[in-house]
């Protein structure tokens, strides 16, 4: 398969044509008394423009594939080394008169016994520079190994060119020679290191699109992760305050139900004040729950205030005593690990309120060289870890997982009666 042409290597071919196409009608309408001169810029001209319709129809691209650029490049650079044979024969036939009318700047080139040399050696490496484009753009679109073939092709062309001329024309074989052994020296030169940078730009350009596709596929697996993390978070605080507010309803008017089957409505309107009481708590608390998912205290705040306020809020649900030590001034952390920090706090402070029965709470997070703790502990009424707990062990599995997603660690230690303890620490802040 055909290697796609690089980057604006067609709008730089087309450009060069069209400076030729310039320079090619600047010398008909200033040279109109030079009649050999004058015709083969026509055919500079047509030949220019032919060639800028072919660089510029895709269609032709498409269905030449990988013939496209080759004979482009083949075009023009058989038209420069016959340009460049053609201006050498004429000036070879200029009297030596016209040759020694040279600018003074160009006399110091002029050696003894060369003059008649002098003006068609000038010409022809100003010919053989005009070479290096098409050398160039191949080195731009192939391997080293062809722009070697395409040096030794314009070189055994143009060698051709050199015998075939020797019978109309003068040469002089020792300029010849160091000219054209320059010239496939300097040519081999050029190739090499665009060839080189042309391949070190494709290797990059791959890792950066490998690098790119890497991203992409992080970037959609951690999306994902994401909304399975919130879907979980949404489940628990659904189970903490909705699920558990229904069942107790579900109960209570169960309980209602069976006594007024028994005709005891004193009893059973009480109960149903009960479940009204339940309600109104749920809704509370799912007002809570839903306020919490914005996390709008992170957003509003920063994070030791949000725990502040946190810290508060809990209070006034549970009753108990606080002994709250944060960090003076506010934390420079990445929004992942504030949002960790804040969950977990929120479901360790909600545990307190809703499972310990604790009469004192103390609640510590410090930064110290990199390594942040956030401890909560409690004098409630404890557990035993190792019993399943479907209510609390769901909260405590959240935030093990919480703590994994910013490379911390969470203990819990709880003994029946003695309270409980949970720590965040998290060694290496990302």
């Amino acid at each position: 398969m055909a290697r796609p042409l690089e980057e604006n290597l067609l709008r730089t071919f087309r450009l060069f044509i069209i400076i030729r196409l310039i320079l090619a009608i600047a010398t008909v309408a200033l040279n109109d008394d030079v009649m050999t001169l004058v015709t083969y810029s026509l055919l500079i001209i047509a030949i220019s423009l032919s060639l800028l319709l072919y660089l510029s129809i895709e269609q032709l691209e498409r269905w030449l594939c990988s013939f496209y650029l080759p004979i482009a490049i083949a075009i023009i650079s058989i038209q420069l080394i016959i340009e460049q044979r053609i201006l050498q024969f004429r000036l070879s036939q200029v009297n030596a008169e016209l040759i020694r009318d040279l600018p003074e700047f160009l006399e110091a080139l002029t050696l003894s016994g060369i003059e008649n040399t002098t003006a068609p050696l000038l010409f022809t490496l100003g010919a053989t520079a005009l070479l290096f484009v098409p050398l160039v753009l191949m080195s731009w679109q192939y391997r080293f190994r062809y722009i070697v073939l395409y040096v030794v092709l314009i070189t055994v062309l143009d060698v051709m060119l050199i015998t075939f001329a020797r019978q109309f024309v003068r040469f002089d074989a020792p300029i010849e020679v160091v000219i054209t052994l320059i010239r496939t020296v300097s040519f081999l030169i050029v190739g090499y290191i665009v060839t080189k940078i042309m391949q070190t730009q494709r290797e990059q350009r791959l890792v950066l699109t490998t690098l790119n596709q890497d991203l992409m596929a992080y970037a959609t697996t951690r999306e994902q992760l994401i909304i399975s993390q919130e879907r979980n978070r949404l489940a628990r605080e659904l189970h903490d305050t909705l699920a558990h507010t229904l069942s107790a309803i579900t109960v209570k008017l169960n309980a209602v139900q069976v006594l007024w089957d028994n005709d005891n409505d004193e009893r059973a309107k009480i109960m149903l004040t009960e479940v009204i009481g339940t309600l109104n708590e749920g809704n509370a608390e799912t007002r809570r729950a839903l306020q919490d998912l914005r996390a709008s205290p992170l957003e509003d705040m920063g994070l030791i205030l949000a725990i502040r306020h946190l810290a508060e809020t809990s209070i006034e649900r549970g009753g108990f005593e606080l002994d709250l030590h944060l960090p003076e001034q506010e934390l420079r952390l990445r929004s992942d690990v504030e949002q960790v920090v804040y969950r977990i706090t929120q479901e360790a402070l909600a545990n307190v309120v809703e499972h310990a029965n604790a009469n004192k709470v103390s609640l510590t997070l410090s930064v110290q060289e990199a390594c942040l703790k956030l401890t909560i502990s409690d004098d409630g009424v404890g557990f035993n870890p190792k019993e399943p707990d479907p209510k609390r062990n769901f909260g405590l599995v959240g935030m093990v997982e919480r703590s994994k997603m910013i490379g911390g660690t969470l203990s819990v230690t709880s003994q029946v009666g003695t309270g409980t303890t949970i720590q965040l620490t998290v060694e290496r802040l990302p």
